[in-house]
């Protein structure tokens, strides 16, 4: 993805030298990232957003109906949550998809890539200074006459990352040179593909418990015994 030094909420660092968190952090910075350009997306964020855009309303007008058929709250909610997982699990399973399938067919075209920079955001781990400093380099590189400035835009903890001035090997793109993989993201094939059935499993069980419970209480019900569906 195309980098810019001022996209909001990073900060970007051109030498190998130690993190200053307090200018990283000082009141110019923290007025730069939240008034900079904003990044634009990448071809897997759009993917899942529009993915969730056109699930999650689904699961609303079912945990609705499921809602207004049964008049039980505690149904709905059940429904609701296993609608959730089932989602979660369809979404890890697009990520999946384009991580590990998708992405290496398309980003074919190897390429000679300097290391001019690294991008640094903020994770969600406050508990130790810089804890939550998350990092992706940014990389210059030739295509066809042409040079560019561009990202993965994936900021995550990396413990080893190509020092500024540095030279990697990068596959990119052909078709959007912009596109870039720096890294081998094989070894997480085992944990996505585990939250995904994961996931999937959750949804299906709620779904399943919600409905058996369901005809429980109808069995009841039709036998003189009332009861409440309780969480």
């Amino acid at each position: 993805m195309k980098y810019e030094k001022n996209y909001r909420n990073q900060f970007f660092k051109d030498d190998n030298g130690p993190i200053d968190f307090k200018q990283m952090f000082n009141w110019d910075n923290l007025k730069k990232w939240s008034t900079g350009p904003k990044p634009p997306g990448t071809r897997l964020g759009k993917k899942v957003l529009k993915t969730f855009l056109i699930i999650f309303p689904l699961v609303l007008i079912e945990t609705g109906a499921a809602f207004f058929t049964t008049n039980s709250a505690a149904f709905a909610v059940i429904i609701f949550m296993g609608l959730f997982f089932t989602m979660c699990g369809v979404l890890l399973l697009v990520t999946s998809i384009d991580m590990f399938v998708t992405t290496p067919k398309l980003c074919s075209e190897k390429v000679n890539a300097l290391c001019i920079g690294h991008s640094y955001s903020t994770g969600n781990n406050d508990s130790t200074p810089g804890g939550g400093i998350l990092i992706c380099p940014v990389f210059q590189y030739e295509y066809e006459g042409r040079e560019y400035t561009a990202y993965d835009a994936v900021y995550e903890n990396h413990t080893v990352v190509p020092n500024v001035g540095g030279r990697v090997s990068i596959s990119i793109n052909p078709n959007d040179p912009e596109e870039l993989v720096w890294y081998d993201k094989s070894g997480r094939k085992v944990f996505l593909w585990g939250f995904t059935i994961a996931a999937f499993a959750m949804g299906l069980f709620l779904i399943y418990v919600s409905f058996a419970q369901k005809d429980i209480r109808e069995t009841k019900v039709s036998s003189g015994i009332e009861i409440e569906y309780k969480i």
